[in-house]
This record gives C-alpha cells, sequence and structure tokens, in this order.
C-alpha cells in the first residue's frame, strides 16, 4: 500500500471512529438544582462538584449513583458542606456493582434515618470510595447506623463517625459501622466517636466479616452488652493495626469482644476501659495481639469457651479489678515476651475455673497488688521493675537499663510492646527491700 493510500486509510478511520469525551465536571447548584440531579447528568469519569452549603429535601437523600463511576466532590470541604436528611431517608445507596472509581469526597452525612446503613448502604459488591466525609448524628433501626455493607467492602479513608447509632432494640447492632456476610470494608485513619447501641457493637459490629482498620480511634463509644468498641462473631477476622481504643464501656469487652473470630491486632493501645473487660475472647477466638499495650482498665482481656489466643510483646498495665488483670476461664492462650505490672488490687493473672491452662513464657511480672504469681503453664519469668520511660505520663517506652531491653536480659529479647526511649533511670520501687514493698501503698 502507498504511503498516499495509508494516510486515506488513517484519516477515513479517525472520522468513523469516535473519540472518548473528555471527562465533564458538573456543578451543583450551578449546573444541576440538587446533588441526585448532578449525578444522574454524570457519565464515567465525570466530576460532580458540589458548592459550599447545606442540602436537604428531595433529591439531596437517599442518593444513588446508578453504576456510574462518577466522583462527587464538594468544593470546600465537610466543615462546609452537608448533606442533612432531615430524619426523612438514607444519606446513599450503592446496589449497581460500583467500585472505588465511584468516589465520594468532603462531605458531612448527617440526620439519616433507615432500618440498615442510614448514612451508606451497599450491597451485592458495591464497594465505592469514601474520602475526608462524617458522619454524624444517623440512625439505623436495625444495622449499622452511619454504614452498613452487605458483600460489601467500601473503602473509608480519613473519615468521623460521631454519634451515629442503631437503636432498634433486641435486634440493633452496629451504632457506626455494620458489616455483614462476607463483607470487607477497608478504614484509613478514621475516628469512631460516641456511637452507641443497645446491642452489640458500640462503633463497629461484624459477622462474618474481614473488616480492616488502620491507624483508626475509637473513643468514648458504648454497647449495652458486648464490644462496646467493635463486636464480631461467627468467624469474623477482623484486623487492627496501630489503632487506639479510649473510654469505650460495655458490659463485656468495652473495647473489643469477638465470639468465635480471629482478631489481629498489632500496635494497638487499649485504655481507660471501665465496666469489666476492655477485651474479651469467647470461643474460639485464635487471633494474634502482637506489640499492644492495654492500660488503666478495669479488667484487661478475659479469655474464656477455647479463646485461645496468642499475645506476644504485650504490655498490661494499672489494672483496677480487685480480681485480676488478666483472667481465663475454659481456655487456654499463650503470653510470651510480656509485661505484666502494676495492677492497683487484683493479681497479675487468674484462672477461674479447674480446665483454664494459659501459657506464659519469658514474661516480666512486678508490682501487682494482688501478687505476682500466675496460674496455668509458667515458663521462664522475671519478677523485675520494667523501669518506664514515664508511666505517670503515658510514656511506656523503656529506661535503658531496663531488664526488658534484649541487651539487658538473659533472653536476648525485648520484652512488652516498646522498646528502648530514654537514659537509665533509676527504680521506684525495689521488690527485694521492705521500704521498696511499702512504696508500693504510698
Amino acid at each position: 500500500m502507498s504511503l498516499r493510500m495509508s494516510l486515506v486509510v488513517v484519516a477515513f478511520t479517525l472520522a468513523v471512529v469516535p473519540l472518548a469525551a473528555p471527562a465533564a465536571t458538573i456543578h451543583v447548584p450551578g449546573d444541576q438544582p440538587t446533588i441526585q440531579d448532578g449525578l444522574n447528568a454524570a457519565n464515567a469519569g465525570d466530576i460532580v462538584s458540589v458548592a459550599a452549603g447545606t442540602y436537604t429535601g428531595a433529591g439531596n437523600r437517599d442518593l444513588d449513583f446508578g453504576g456510574e463511576a462518577v466522583v462527587l466532590m464538594s468544593v470546600s470541604g465537610e466543615l462546609m458542606t452537608t448533606i442533612d436528611c432531615e430524619d426523612a431517608g438514607r444519606g446513599f445507596h450503592f446496589h449497581s456493582g460500583e467500585d472505588t472509581t465511584a468516589i465520594v469526597e468532603g462531605f458531612t452525612i448527617q440526620n439519616a434515618v433507615a432500618d440498615t446503613g442510614a448514612g451508606v448502604w451497599c450491597v451485592d459488591g458495591s464497594s465505592p470510595k469514601f474520602l475526608d466525609c462524617t458522619f454524624e448524628d444517623n440512625t439505623a433501626t436495625a444495622y449499622g447506623g452511619a454504614a452498613c455493607c452487605i458483600a460489601a467492602s467500601p473503602i473509608f479513608w480519613f473519615c468521623e463517625f460521631n454519634a451515629n447509632t442503631a437503636t432498634g432494640g433486641v435486634m440493633s447492632y452496629g451504632g457506626a459501622l455494620a458489616c455483614v456476610a462476607d463483607a470487607g470494608p477497608v478504614l484509613r485513619g478514621c475516628a469512631f466517636t460516641g456511637n452507641s447501641t443497645p446491642q452489640y457493637g458500640g462503633a463497629v459490629y461484624g459477622t462474618r466479616s474481614t473488616p480492616v482498620f488502620s491507624n483508626c480511634s475509637f473513643m468514648n463509644n458504648s454497647a449495652l452488652w458486648g464490644g462496646g468498641g467493635v463486636f464480631c462473631t461467627n468467624s469474623s477476622a477482623p484486623t487492627f493495626t496501630d489503632c487506639t481504643f479510649d473510654g469505650n464501656t460495655g458490659s463485656q469487652g468495652g473495647s473489643i469482644y469477638t465470639q468465635s473470630s480471629p482478631a489481629t491486632a498489632t500496635g494497638c493501645v487499649f485504655s481507660n476501659g471501665g465496666q469489666r473487660t476492655v477485651c474479651f475472647l469467647y470461643g474460639a477466638s485464635t487471633g494474634h495481639l502482637d506489640n499492644c499495650t492495654f492500660v488503666n482498665n478495669d479488667s484487661h482481656l478475659f479469655c474464656a469457651s477455647g479463646a485461645n489466643a496468642l499475645l506476644s510483646n504485650c504490655t498490661f498495665v494499672g489494672a483496677t479489678s480487685d480480681y485480676a488483670g488478666i483472667t481465663m476461664h475454659s481456655s487456654s492462650p499463650t503470653f510470651e515476651y510480656c509485661i505484666i505490672a502494676y495492677s492497683a488490687a487484683g493479681k497479675a493473672a487468674a484462672c477461674d475455673d479447674g480446665t483454664a491452662n494459659p501459657t506464659f513464657n519469658r514474661c516480666v511480672l512486678f508490682a501487682n497488688a494482688g501478687g505476682d504469681d500466675l496460674c496455668g503453664t509458667v515458663g521462664d519469668t522475671l519478677h523485675r521493675d520494667p523501669r518506664f520511660c514515664d508511666m505517670d505520663g503515658g510514656d511506656f517506652s523503656l529506661c535503658n537499663n531496663s531488664a526488658c531491653l534484649p541487651n539487658n536480659n538473659a533472653w536476648a529479647s525485648l520484652i512488652g510492646a516498646e522498646g528502648g526511649g530514654c537514659p537509665a533511670c533509676g527504680s521506684p520501687v525495689d521488690r527485694t527491700t521492705w521500704g521498696g514493698i511499702k512504696a508500693l501503698y504510698r
């Protein structure tokens, strides 16, 4: 074929094959009066840009992407842009196979009401992405005051979940988030604060699900029964990395309650958990908690009915229970390279029935008011002050002369959740002298 003929063919091809239309930006309320009108006018790849303000009424609630890969974003961020459902409907409903190219960014979603997933409901594999959003004062009568995902895996990055509730009585779970039937949501840098339910999972409820949390905080959430922060059951497998739990309450498991569900927690902090146990592991909960810190809780941990979890390099400090900081019932968890110290009233650990058989190996026990003796199978232990850099200030890194540092013990291993953090320090309590023992009670 000659060069001239080739050019003719190329020109003809360009003439008959349409080029992809460039992405459009649709402005609300400039181009379309409501958010739903903007979504309806958008095609895949388009941006629906929403001006600052509070959006109410029909067309600004029960929002539906219709399966399109659209970016819905505010101009001025979530502090200036609110979707107020006025207790008359849901915020978003994703049910048409959307994936993470369907994005919601920079909104506050409030006063949404629905039976399930009041702020957002994701089903049938629909898995959008939410960025920098706040879910506040939303109410579900069944599952998920702020969000519910059923067989779906949405992403939430840097979102806040504040004062959401699931409040329908005996069938209400997950004050903020419910994960059901093979759901696998991924949450990064999110904050759950003041969410509640009269049943299980003040902030998060999971059944047959695999939620993943990293750098998230759970503060002052509550459940009347169990899992003030998180409740997971039916072979769920939640994962927590570098998360913080503080001030959560529940009659069992103030921070976390797992029921026949292996949980993995790495680098997490559990603190100020009142009303019984901060972590309640029940029935075949064979998870792994590693490098976690438990501080100033009523009781740090309760393992029951076959909850044979592994706890490694954890620090347990300042339990206030008059019984024990750690309790086992019909279970055989393993503790290795852990610090258990400074319980205010109770003993370090206790087995409350004849079938419990925990294993403790290479742990440091010190200054537990009810005694440092352990139950179960006890390997090598040390009874030495761990020498925290600033226990009163919440710094549980170790002085350079701590026996918990690898260079200072015969095991050549780090004991506890944190390494060295300050120069050598003196021990506030020397257990080898009567004066030191009396100092515990001054």
